[in-house]
């Protein structure tokens, strides 16, 4: 086996294998002999086939079969060996498989171009001049006040009552349907289920509602009374089947409401219970530390026996600072990211990427294969900067980071989907473990990990322009961006031309050209 290289322009590489007869020989013939032992040809025996008719029949392909397995190894070998930094999976240009000769005794050679990755300069890493604006959200007391309240009400208890009704308790009724005189129906549609008063409508029969009790009933105009589409009500509040047409079935809309439970909310009490609910702790458990990249065990950290209102104020303030605060550091990210593509000339060897991509993905039911290939191609070049970046700040990435950001993130969601309730351990173990099977899902991991470290090196290393927001002027400013991300998006779809289609039926394994 002979490898040949050789940098070309426009970002290539030239990867030239001859393998020789020494390289595909051997196997060629102990494939062709183990054929002959099995093959079951009319007119001879099994195992008596002459070789001659065997290679009549089967030559090719194995011949075809063997040079490849040595050409798939050799090349993988040199890709694992080379210090050439390969963006995406060679192309086959040119090869000797059309001269093929099972009887013959020579050298086949193939040609392969790779798309490599081209040095870079990012104009940011030596900018001082360029400012960017860094928000800081204010909590303010009465956003404050609104969700430690929400909290209190979301680990709250609820509990019946008999002789009034509040605009926040919830009603057990049911509904039975009435005729035109305002009798019970007969056959007609009754239902029982669960409302909350400020379903009804303010300028509709909550008044009224407001002033029964359990045990009372309203006659309603059941379309009419509740703030919901037509069909929620249908659905959700008579539980009505539909017709073969998909429509409800008809009613009269005229209802008697009777009220036969109502559960008033009772606010959790600010406490060590709640505090530990809040934050899916258990107890002994130390706080989140301030970095937020550990949990740091001392004194300080752990939970206070008693937790006092003040305390607990302070803690959701530093926790609501925390979520802006990330919110906010992802739109500066995503502000540094836009101004460093657009800065940063990555010069890719885009012809051959293509063909690559579109070969890969021949057989994939993919809407926009042009779009997608858009996608991509913009991914890789942000590749080549990110790990530009990683190695300008000299970023290294180990499992244990891997690790704990898996278990932030599985932790996260778990909260997320179960109202905030911790996850237990084993359970923790074992998600972890799974996802960290997944080869994909690391790649993916690791990729974010580094994004993540180079995003808070650059907040260190730009200039920035502090300004501070309520939260209603950020989610102001973050309308006005989604606005012009339309109006942008919209112009580039208009504007975009595409070229280049030649490449769909580019042929770049050996086996499909034989």
């Amino acid at each position: 086996m002979q490898v040949n290289k050789e940098i070309l322009e426009n970002g290539l590489g030239l990867i030239k294998l001859t393998i020789e007869p020494g390289d595909y020989q051997e196997a060629v013939n102990n494939e062709l002999k183990n054929l002959r032992k099995k093959a079951q040809i009319k007119g001879f025996r099994a195992g008596m086939v002459p070789m001659g008719v065997v290679k009549k029949m089967f030559g090719k392909s194995v011949f075809a079969e063997q040079l490849n397995k040595v050409l798939e190894e050799q090349l993988n070998n040199f890709l694992k060996e080379t210090e050439w930094e390969i963006l995406a999976n060679p192309v086959m240009m040119d090869n000797d498989m059309d001269k093929m000769d099972v009887d013959g005794d020579k050298n086949y050679t193939f040609d392969f171009e790779v798309a490599l990755k081209p040095s870079i300069e990012i104009p940011l890493l030596n900018d001082s001049d360029t400012v960017f604006d860094n928000y800081q959200i204010e909590v303010a007391d009465d956003l404050l006040d609104e969700e430690i309240s929400r909290l209190q009400k979301q680990y709250g208890t609820s509990e019946e009552v008999e002789n009034d009704i509040d605009e926040s308790d919830s009603l057990e009724v049911s509904f039975v349907e009435l005729d035109a005189e305002g009798n019970v129906k007969e056959e007609g549609v009754e239902n029982t289920t669960w409302i909350a008063v400020d379903m009804l409508k303010e300028e509709g029969p909550r008044e009224s509602v407001l002033a029964l009790k359990k045990g009372d009933s309203i006659d309603i105009d059941i379309f009419e009374a509740f703030d919901r589409e037509d069909n929620q009500i249908s659905s959700v509040l008579l539980d009505l089947d539909v017709d073969d047409d998909g429509d409800f079935i008809e009613t009269s809309g005229k209802f008697r409401m009777t009220i036969k439970t109502v559960k008033r909310l009772k606010k959790a009490a600010i406490d060590k219970e709640l505090f530990m609910k809040v934050f899916g702790l258990e107890d002994d458990t130390v706080l989140e530390s301030e970095d937020e990249e550990t949990a740091v065990v001392n004194s300080e950290s752990l939970v206070p026996e008693i937790v006092t209102p003040e305390f607990f104020r302070e803690k959701i303030k530093e926790s609501l600072a925390r979520q802006y605060d990330d919110q906010t550091s992802s739109r500066l990210w995503l502000r540094l990211r836009e101004h460093i593509v657009a800065t940063t000339q990555v010069d890719l060897a885009e012809k051959s990427i293509r063909s690559m991509w579109f070969f890969n993905n021949k057989d994939e039911k993919i809407e926009d294969k042009e779009s997608a290939f858009a996608d991509y191609f913009n991914d890789l070049k942000w590749r080549v900067i990110l790990e530009d970046l990683a190695k300008h700040f000299e970023i290294e990435i180990d499992n244990n980071l891997i690790i704990s950001e898996t278990i932030k993130e599985v932790s996260s969601m778990f909260r997320m989907y179960m109202g905030g309730q911790g996850i237990p351990d084993d359970f923790l173990k074992q998600l972890v473990e799974s996802r960290l099977q997944d080869e994909e899902y690391v790649r993916n991991m690791s990729a974010k990990v580094i994004e993540k470290q180079v995003a808070l090196k650059l907040r260190e290393t730009v200039s920035l322009n502090t300004i501070g927001l309520s939260v209603d002027e950020y989610n102001d400013l973050l309308k006005k961006d989604n606005e012009v991300e339309s109006v942008d998006e919209n112009s580039s779809i208009e504007e975009a031309v595409v070229e280049n289609k030649e490449t769909e039926d580019t042929v770049v394994v050996a086996e499909e050209e034989s």
